[in-house]
């Protein structure tokens, strides 16, 4: 039977830091868009907001810091753990680990720019293009450093499959409390990436139970105030 070694007796060897890496989605008319900073050191460019999990820290709660003192956000309802993504060199500072985290907001919810911390930011158009994710900022393709990239098109695929399984957690973060059936379609083609046809879509999620119609119809609109729906199970 072995016994565990002393500390002064403990093999030396190298530890690699590790991250957390958070993708912040929303879905709008326009699509899926996520949060990135402008980095004011080296390497210079846009990337995904982060930290380095602290020791006394859990990694979860390293995801919930990076959403409170970059987006402004207090709580996440939810966080989806990504793989890790640890690749010799994709830092060239330091040997680096990530464990990315996907967060889902409704976009009403979506922290405003100029209230997040420090330097620039925006919410960039994120797509799979040629298998590839594409992010455009101010309308322009614009690559983000290290691999987050390919942290962007875990993310994207991530949902893709969860969409397929009909999962409706997905649905429930990214729309508010109570929504048209409108918002719902909006939310759905800008997960898949394609239009739908309206009354079909419509058809199907009225008749899959989930959602009840309440008492309210959506204000403060041009046209035709929609009737206002809820999931019929509570989160």
């Amino acid at each position: 039977m072995t016994t565990p070694l002393e500390d002064d007796e403990q093999p030396e060897f190298k530890h690699p830091y590790v991250t957390v890496d958070l993708v912040t989605v929303v879905a709008d008319d326009d699509g899926l868009r996520l949060f990135v900073m402008e980095r004011d050191e080296k390497p210079f460019g846009w990337a995904l907001p982060g930290a380095f999990v602290q020791m006394d820290e859990d990694v979860t709660d390293t995801a919930t810091r990076v959403g409170r003192e970059k987006l402004g956000i207090d709580r996440i309802p939810e966080l989806i753990a990504l793989r890790p993504f640890g690749t010799p060199g994709r830092d060239d500072r330091r040997r680096v680990i990530t464990l990315p985290h996907l967060a889902l907001l409704p976009a009403a919810h979506a922290p405003n720019t100029d209230r997040a911390r420090a330097g620039q930011t925006r919410w960039a158009h994120a797509r799979i293009t040629d298998g590839r994710a594409e992010c455009l900022i101010d309308g322009q393709p614009t690559p983000l450093v290290f691999d987050h990239n390919a942290i962007v098109l875990e993310a994207l695929e991530e949902l893709h499959r969860r969409v397929q399984l009909d999962d409706p957690l997905v649905y429930r973060r990214l729309l508010p409390d109570t929504f048209t059936l409108r918002r719902y379609q909006a939310v759905h083609e800008a997960l898949i990436g394609q239009d739908v046809n309206r009354d079909s879509f419509r058809r199907r999620v009225l008749m899959s139970g989930r959602l009840e119609q309440t008492e309210h119809r959506e204000a403060n609109v041009e046209h035709r105030p929609a009737s206002l729906y809820q999931w019929r199970n509570p989160r």
